[in-house]
């Protein structure tokens, strides 16, 4: 997921669920739960820094986020209210609008004349109630859904906190180790004359709406994941081999320097199948090797891959 960052020229990106936030969608091979708990791995590791880049406060009832305000009287709770520039008499502290003072030039409350322009001065805008009478600087505020209607304090409000992450320098720079990987991969996929893009959606069989990493296509689609500078994990072949399962597509899974115990177990126990092949590497360049003599086979199936099977 790094990698992509830099490969796409992007060293900032947010973890956020595109229906709710209309934020980016970052890629990640698992749900939004361990999405957070692989990036605060990557932060407790020195590789991120977040920080808080949006609150979202929605509705306590139904979570709408369509949210407007709604100002009272802080005494009688009347919607009435009149907005303007407020003065104060400085003699007996009587707050109004401009036009109390100057209207009859004598002070409502203590009936001095104001006739003295120092005698009042502006003290900022404010509000008049129609209902009660009284002048004040803030109202009482709440907040209507425009979805179900509820009006709610904000101290009630469902809080969401969007946090945008970025590589340290450390990060960066594995970051840039892994997107070199990526540029070897794709690279043979061009020279094999394939159509390839990266961070693609793939439609299942089901329904479902999977996220491929790189997809390449001649005369057959194929998916690829990768797993680079570290042994792949069972879950990830199996999440990999769920979703071969419910395309038409053929899937590679390249494991670079390979998988680990569990992860074997998992191939050694799954049926075989010509549609899903992981594909094992010690180096980049051993890796390319193998990638070229693959989609050089007539079958795009080589004797040395570990395949994965599908039902």
């Amino acid at each position: 997921m790094l990698a992509h960052a830099v490969l796409l020229g992007k060293e900032e990106f947010r973890l956020a669920a595109e229906d709710r936030m209309g934020g980016h969608v970052i890629y990640f091979t698992g749900n939004e739960h361990e999405a957070v708990r692989f990036l605060e791995g990557m932060i407790l590791a020195g590789l991120l820094e977040n920080r808080v880049s949006d609150v979202l406060y929605r509705c306590p009832m139904c979570g709408g986020s369509a949210l407007r305000p709604k100002l009272l009287c802080p005494r009688c709770q009347s919607l009435d209210l009149r907005r303007g520039i407020l003065f104060i008499h400085l003699t007996c502290s009587y707050v109004g609008f401009q036009e109390d003072f100057t209207s009859s030039n004598i002070c409502p409350r203590c009936g001095e004349s104001l006739l003295n322009n120092e005698a009042y001065h502006r003290a900022g805008s404010g509000y008049r109630c129609s209902s009660c009478g009284i002048s004040f600087h803030r109202p009482k505020e709440k907040w209507v859904c425009v979805s179900c209607g509820n009006d709610f304090e904000l101290d009630d409000s469902k809080v969401e906190v969007s946090s945008s992450y970025k590589l340290t320098k450390l990060g960066l720079s594995a970051a840039e180790g892994y997107s070199q990987g990526l540029r070897e991969i794709v690279n043979t996929l061009l020279a094999k004359g394939m159509k390839v893009s990266l961070l693609g959606q793939l439609q299942g069989l089901s329904g479902v709406t999977h996220e491929s990493e790189i997809s390449a296509e001649d005369d057959e689609s194929y998916v690829i994941m990768t797993s680079l500078f570290r042994e792949a994990k069972a879950i990830e072949l199996i999440k990999f081999f769920s979703l071969i399962h419910d395309s038409n597509a053929k899937g590679v899974f390249i494991a670079v320097p390979g998988i680990d115990s569990e992860a074997r177990d998992f191939v050694a126990e799954s049926r075989i199948s010509a549609r899903l092949s992981l594909l094992e590497a010690s180096s980049l360049s051993e890796m390319k090797q193998k990638l070229w003599k693959f989609f050089s086979s007539p079958n795009s199936k080589l004797p040395n891959l570990v395949p994965v099977v599908t039902q």
